[in-house]
């Protein structure tokens, strides 16, 4: 383990948040190149030979801007033995359903006298039952009623006594919903991992190719979940001077989840039950229980009765997910110390996701209830044709990334190790999607029916699950952006005697996303560090209990970029619903001032090894975050109430422990124990945005923030 670095609710972050509009998700460099379509768990760890992660500015300042939220470099393994050396391997993971009593819900007994505490308070209830009651059924908002409910109403109008309503109580509070769902919906989570790879080397080459297959069956019966992974690399030695690197890298994945309504232990009250006594689905009704029972018994209707056992298998939503990169590297030796390499890799990554509605789903019956309307000669209107519905939707990215660097070194008289480097590099993003969906589709047929989505989107119709109009926007549309970035960088280091140490770095990044303002476009990202190795000053010769002593500081700034800000206005192209005519809804006014996200850091630190045991290192950080895209108020005069600017600032400050400890060291045992510790302060410093609404500050929380306050926490 690394510390610092923290994965939670599945976000990857390295010495806290510094950001309100980016992700704290840190770059990925695979064998010396930025990936970009794949992520750190989408990686066969049994392609990995070495992770390393690096957290001050000067060991990310290679990467650029990228590189602030921390950068972890892998390397991926090479063929080293002269026969072929074949790998398998297996690996199966159990994870079992949380436990029901571990998470502490209340019991059904509990939430039946919560209910009936709640009502029997009510203001409404007391003065009148049966207003209470019929205002909750009224057809202009009607609402969900629970059994308890009911049991209540029928009190109320007479049809059953006290004694009645207890025993009717009494039998609900034997039911757990809970457990019921667990047992006939839910499995546990049991993944299977398959690996196969080959590697052979020689003097003039390397290579190595791996295969994957992992399957996941999750917590619902019903989703699936599976991957193939392939990943191949082959080094060649043409020349003294000249050496060749080719690979390829492809994931296939593919997934199946149901997107049906009001699934889960808890969608329903745990009175509730999942089938009747003689094995029949038992019907809970979200939709108002008595306008359901009306809707249910009119002609040309759909029934509003809902069941998650039977909704379960419905409306899937089938994913096919395809990752593929070549990659190629160019190395070239120049002279004695000096050579050049160039690194190419173009990522793609097409994604497509169908969803099937059946007919006789609940979301679909609920729909077309919903908006059919009243036909003058009798029955209905369905303004969302009867029958099925069919979403698709595709997404295409692409990135590509090109990069040169020379790399210097050499000795001087025996104590003077120089080092430099220089490079550019440049890379293109681009990403397209669609989407839309056909209604009154038929799966065998392939057919489906027209929508005037005119008169739904404009007017609305007066449907049969509330008296005021419902209106519906057809889901459809086309999305596209294109960024490019360029940069050029610098890094040197001068050793003297191993003992003294200094290295600086500077990098100046271009972007389409600026350029309004030249003032903010040619701001360079850079650092500068300073270590002391004190166990090989003179004066430690006879310290014998001290292995390496080595005292470290660095300082410099980097950056981050948010690809959905741009200096000019924002807007969307939009095709009135009323008239026909193209609109733009204008979305951000233009910031000609829209500059990076800059980042120092301030790292101290001190690594050592005593005894020939005991090793390890602590560091104290301090990173300010400033210029940070942050919602601002503005003049509504302007005609925007806020916007994002450059305009926050965020400070972390930390302290990191890392600790080992050989038991046993020899050649064919080893026992060893490891302990890492970290501590993190996050703060906000300033902010220009002030909320005035408590509830949207609770529901959301990272997009309200006030100064002094800890963000995202």
């Amino acid at each position: 383990s690394t510390p610092g670095l923290t994965t939670y609710n599945g976000k990857t972050s390295i010495r806290g948040t510094s950001s309100f509009a980016i992700n704290s998700t840190p770059l990925l460099v695979l064998d010396g190149q930025p990936v970009t379509g794949v992520s750190l768990n989408e990686l066969n760890p049994d392609d990995i030979e070495t992770i390393t992660v690096l957290k001050d500015a000067a060991a990310t300042s290679l990467y650029g801007v990228r590189a602030s939220n921390g950068v972890i470099v892998a390397s991926t393994k090479r063929g080293t033995s002269r026969k072929a050396n074949i790998n398998i391997s297996a690996n199966y993971y159990l994870n079992p359903l949380p436990s029901l009593d571990y998470q502490h819900y209340a019991s059904t007994s509990d939430i039946i006298g919560y209910e009936q505490a709640y009502l029997l308070n009510h203001p409404t209830y007391q003065n009148n039952p049966l207003d209470y009651f019929e205002s909750r059924n009224e057809l202009r908002s009607p609402q969900y009623v629970t059994s308890v409910d009911r049991l209540y109403y029928r009190l109320a109008k007479g049809e059953i006594t006290e004694n009645q309503l207890n025993s009717s109580l009494d039998i609900l509070r034997k039911n757990d919903y809970r457990k019921a769902y667990r047992e006939a919906l839910q499995q546990m989570n049991f993944t299977q991992d398959y690996n196969v790879s080959i590697s052979k080397g020689s003097d003039k080459s390397s290579l190595f190719f791996s295969a994957r297959y992992e399957n996941q069956s999750t917590y619902n019966k019903h989703d699936s979940w599976d991957r193939y992974t392939f990943y191949l690399k082959n080094e060649l030695d043409l020349a003294k001077w000249f050496k060749l690197t080719l690979g390829a890298n492809v994931a296939v994945t593919g997934s199946d989840y149901s997107q049906a309504e009001y699934q889960g232990a808890t969608q329903a009250m745990p009175y509730d039950a999942l089938y009747n006594e003689d094995g029949s689905y038992a019907y809970v009704y979200p939709y108002n229980y008595y306008h359901a029972q009306t809707l249910n018994e009119t002609e040309g209707l759909q029934f509003m009765g809902y069941n998650a056992a039977e909704e379960a298998s419905k409306n899937m939503q089938k994913t096919s997910d395809m990752y593929w990169k070549l990659f190629t590297h160019a190395d070239f030796k120049i002279a004695k110390g000096l050579d050049f390499g160039v690194k190419f890799q173009y990522e793609n990554r097409i994604s497509d996701t169908e969803q099937y509605d059946e007919a006789d789903s609940y979301l679909m019956r609920y729909m077309i209830n919903r908006f059919a309307s009243v036909n003058p000669k009798g029955g209905f209107i369905y303004n969302i044709p009867e029958g099925g519905r069919l979403a698709n939707s595709n997404a295409r990215y692409s990135y590509l990334n090109l990069r040169g660097q020379l790399n210097y070194q050499t000795m001087i008289a025996g104590k003077h190790d120089i080092t430099a480097l220089l490079g550019g590099e440049i890379r293109e993003d681009k990403y397209r999607g669609k989407n839309g969906e056909r209604y009154g589709y038929d799966d065998l047929k392939l057919t489906n029916q027209m929508v005037d989505w005119a008169t739904l989107q404009k007017d609305g119709v007066l449907g049969q699950l509330n008296s005021n109009a419902a209106n519906k926007t057809e889901s459809v549309g086309v999305y596209d952006s294109h960024h490019r970035y360029v940069s050029a960088y610098f890094n040197a280091g001068y050793t003297y005697d191993t003992r003294y140490a200094l290295n600086a770095s500077v990098r100046v990044e271009q972007a389409d996303l600026f350029g309004s303002d030249p003032k903010y476009r040619y701001r360079p990202l850079w650092s500068a560090g300073a270590s002391w190795n004190i166990s090989n000053e003179a004066f430690m010769k006879g310290t014998e209990w001290i292995d390496m002593l080595k005292l470290r500081a660095t300082y410099g700034i980097t950056g981050n970029v948010d690809q959905s800000s741009s200096p000019y206005l924002l807007g969307t192209y939009l095709v009135s619903p009323y008239s026909g005519a193209n609109l733009t809804d204008i979305m951000a006014p233009p910031n000609k001032m829209l500059r990076w996200e800059k980042t120092s850091t301030v790292n101290i630190g001190l690594d050592f090894a005593f005894f020939h045991r005991l090793n390890g290192s602590i560091d104290f950080y301090n990173r300010y975050s400033s210029d940070l895209l942050a919602r601002k108020s503005l003049d509504p005069s302007s005609g925007f109430e806020n916007a994002k600017f450059n305009n926050g600032a965020m400070r972390n400050r930390g302290l990191e422990l890392n600790l080992s400890y050989d038991w046993l060291k020899s050649r064919d045992w080893s026992l060893n124990t490891g302990f890492t510790a970290a501590f993190n302060s996050n703060k906000i410093k300033e902010t220009g945005y002030l909320p005035t609404d408590a509830v949207v500050m609770m529901q959301s929380p990272t997009s309200n923030y006030l100064q002094g306050d800890t963000y995202n926490s």
